[in-house]
């Protein structure tokens, strides 16, 4: 998917991923937040809880609750292991998210 062109859209999104930032890092400073985690991490949880509801609405439209759950439980500091592979920078989440229409490949536009 392509984010519309709209103006101020780029403000707002770089806003939300601030407010999302501190919110992470406040998390890890506390100790219950995985350390690794990353807010590129989150947007990958939003982009598989959507493809998640869209799948189930009508046959168990509450089982995405039990995935989120899942996936956050799993972001529980006790529960931190090492991953196999980093996270994703900035740069790569938006390259994927622009990509995902197949339109975009490793020559995806700059954010």
């Amino acid at each position: 998917m392509r984010p519309p062109e709209a103006a101020g859209l780029a403000a707002t999104q770089d806003r939300i991923g601030a407010i999302a930032a501190g919110i992470v890092g406040r998390a890890q400073e506390q100790g219950s937040l995985r350390p690794d985690l990353t807010t590129e991490d989150l947007a990958f949880v939003i982009w598989s809880q959507s493809r998640i509801n869209q799948a189930t609405r009508d046959v168990a439209p509450r089982a995405w609750r039990r995935h989120l759950h899942l996936m956050v439980d799993g972001f529980r500091a006790e529960h931190a292991r090492p991953q196999p592979e980093p996270p994703l920078t900035g740069e790569q989440a938006y390259r994927a998210m622009v990509g995902l229409n197949g339109t975009c490949t490793a020559q995806c536009p700059p954010r």
